[in-house]
């Protein structure tokens, strides 16, 4: 399960990055957080904050510091212009 938290902080922080270089001014995040309990479905495990309402706590993951971090590093910043290449066959 580390893993996978791991993994999608990395593709969660891409996307910010990427969308943030095409010149997109929003990123809309799929679910803020976790919609169930079952470790091994990946439809429950979406969630930037894992919840478990029975124990009345929840926990930060990986993907939340990394959208975090990279949100942070970019404030202020702004894309002057893009680089377009040209791949030939």
């Amino acid at each position: 399960m580390r893993n996978l938290c791991e993994k999608t902080g990395s593709l969660c922080s891409e996307d910010v990055h990427n969308e943030f270089e095409e010149g997109i001014p929003i990123t809309i995040i799929y679910d803020w957080k976790d919609n169930g309990l079952d470790i091994s479905d990946a439809e429950h495990n979406f969630g930037l904050i894992a919840d478990y309402e029975s124990a009345k706590l929840r926990l930060i993951k990986p993907a939340y510091f990394a959208i975090y971090n990279i949100v942070r590093m970019l404030y202020g910043y702004a894309v002057k212009t893009t680089l377009l290449r040209m791949v030939s066959s």
